[in-house]
């Protein structure tokens, strides 16, 4: 059965901020200093079991681990562009720039067989980031959105995490625009050699680059943190980002398809989200499998930066 279609309706706002990073201040309780020096010293004491719940939650293994953007805040948009007239990010979601009617470029892409060993991996993702690279470019200049490359690292350690071999997942690091593709979080047993899943997660990660270059990321993260950590809001607004990730991930198969990328790859792609979708009984925080196929199915056939516009779309394409 072929994925359900995408509908996105005329664009609303249900999210759009003019102020990015950093965030406000927190609200003066007004409690007795007593109590508060209490509550510092109990939360001192949990602090690293609180930390650890954060991380496994934002990490789940229903998502094959692969973290997406990070908890930390991306930088503040507007200090992207050093001279005056360069190009700034807008901190803005449905009606951000990025959302034109823009596809990406026809591009080849020659990628080296995959193999599921630590240096092959290495060179099958920096064959592929020159790739993604030339895809995206054009259509952040032609958004009038700044661009540059992230920095390709193979372990988790960066301006966002503390590196640590427990956490088994591919992330993209906002903070200082590095993407992460550690070998121990590829799940080699599952997927084999099967390199456009590989692929897929290595693009929908760079697309967690696109939406910090642009703006959509520190939109995203100031949503997230007014709507409550953990309510249903943040949880949408987690599943909203995610999705979107996966679109423009499959923007970049459907702009290499038949240039080096075949449809068995792309055939993989998809079929990775499918599989990986939230699990019920856990956060809502990337989606459901029948959505996530979905929006990469998308960007597929469309490719088209309008057409992965998760931010306005109706609820049910996000659940």
């Amino acid at each position: 059965m072929s994925p359900p279609t995408v509908v996105i309706p005329a664009v609303r706002q249900p999210w759009t901020y003019s102020q990015p990073y950093p965030l406000p201040a927190p609200r003066k309780s007004g409690k007795p200093i007593t109590t508060i020096v209490l509550t510092s010293i109990l939360l001192l004491c949990a602090g690293i079991v609180a930390i650890a719940t954060i991380t496994n939650n934002r990490n789940r293994s229903n998502d094959a681990g692969y973290a997406g953007y990070s908890n930390s805040p991306n930088p503040d948009p507007e200090s992207t562009g050093t001279q005056p007239g360069d190009p700034r990010a807008v901190a803005k979601l449905a009606d951000n720039p990025l959302h034109r009617d823009t596809p990406l470029p026809t591009i080849r892409c020659d990628l080296p067989r995959w193999q599921s060993n630590p240096e092959a991996a290495a060179e099958f993702f920096r064959a592929a980031l020159p790739c993604v690279n030339a895809a995206w470019e054009p259509v952040m200049r032609a958004a009038g959105l700044p661009f540059t490359p992230p920095t390709l690292k193979f372990d988790y350690e960066s301006g966002c995490t503390r590196g640590t071999s427990g956490n088994k997942s591919a992330f993209y690091c906002g903070r200082d625009k590095s993407l992460h593709m550690p070998f121990a979080g590829l799940e080699t047993q599952t997927w084999g050699n099967e390199s456009g899943a590989y692929l897929s997660i290595f693009a929908h990660e760079y697309g967690h680059h696109i939406q910090a270059l642009s703006g959509i990321a520190a939109a995203s993260h100031k949503a997230e943190y007014e709507a409550g950590e953990g309510t249903a809001g943040a949880q949408e607004v987690a599943r909203r980002h995610e999705l979107q990730a996966d679109c423009f991930a499959g923007m970049f198969f459907a702009a290499t398809l038949g240039k080096g990328i075949d449809q068995t790859m792309v055939n993989s792609a998809i079929k990775i989200r499918g599989d990986r979708g939230d699990n019920p009984r856990g956060p809502r925080d990337h989606g459901s499998s029948r959505n996530r196929k979905a929006w990469t199915n998308q960007g597929v056939s469309k490719n088209n930066a309008s057409q992965c516009n998760t931010w306005a779309a109706n609820e049910d394409a996000v659940g």
